[in-house]
Formats: C-alpha cells, sequence, structure tokens
C-alpha cells in the first residue's frame, strides 16, 4: 500500500501529541500542560485530524 507523502508534514505534531496519548495510559507524574501547550495540542490535534479525514472517503467522516 502506498504511503501519501503529506503524512511526512505531520510528522513535528505526531510527536508533540505522542506524550498526551501516552502520559494518561500509565500512572506516575500528572501531566497537565500550559495554555500554550494546550492550545499547540488542539491545534495539532485538528489540523492532523483534518488531513487524515481528507483521506478518507465521505462516508467514513464523522
Amino acid at each position: 500500500m502506498p504511503q501519501d507523502t503529506g503524512f511526512s508534514s505531520w510528522l513535528d505534531a505526531a510527536e508533540r501529541l505522542t506524550r498526551y496519548a501516552t502520559g494518561f495510559r500509565y500512572p506516575g507524574a500528572i501531566l497537565e500542560p500550559d495554555r500554550a501547550e494546550f492550545e499547540q495540542a488542539l491545534v495539532d490535534a485538528e489540523g492532523l485530524s483534518a488531513f487524515v479525514l481528507s483521506l478518507l472517503p465521505q462516508e467514513v467522516h464523522p
């Protein structure tokens, strides 16, 4: 299956978001981003989500 080259532009965002995906899954320190980190994570998540949805057929969109 070919890979869409557009994903490479989302590597930095995915790396920033990964810590939130794993930080709440395991016990330990509480992960609470400050306001600027939250806003960046929201921009990253919304943008990455929109990009992925743009690659999928319309009938699978939420």
